[in-house]
């Protein structure tokens, strides 16, 4: 028994590499422009490349911040918290409220809320 394979559930958070990422942007690459990142191509390098990784966390990973460098990564500013509290309260009774709240944050993707 091992903790990585028996302990350590699939699918628990785990830190991103930079080596990790820069095999995404790798192999993104090397499929071609023409290629899509969607489930069976992350459950594939979830099986083949990343195997402590889901394809969940691959895709999302992947559409967050590596395909996308323009989302915002840094700390929240005081200013943001009091706008997406803001929106919260708002949109509190609507489904979609981090999609909405999101609109309101430039450079904030609804991945990171």
């Amino acid at each position: 028994v091992t903790f990585n394979t028996k302990l350590l559930p699939r699918g628990q958070p785990t830190s991103w590499t930079p080596a990790e990422d820069e095999l995404i942007l790798k192999y993104a690459a090397a499929m071609g422009p023409q290629w899509h990142l969607d489930g069976p191509a992350a459950a594939h390098m979830s099986s083949t490349l990343l195997p402590d990784k889901t394809a969940r966390q691959i895709l999302t990973r992947a559409h967050a911040s590596l395909v996308n460098p323009t989302y915002v990564h840094d700390v929240w500013s005081d200013e943001e918290e009091r706008t997406l509290a803001l929106c919260m309260k708002i949109y509190r009774d609507d489904p979609a409220a981090l999609m909405k709240a999101s609109s309101h944050l430039p450079g904030r993707s609804t991945f990171l809320l």
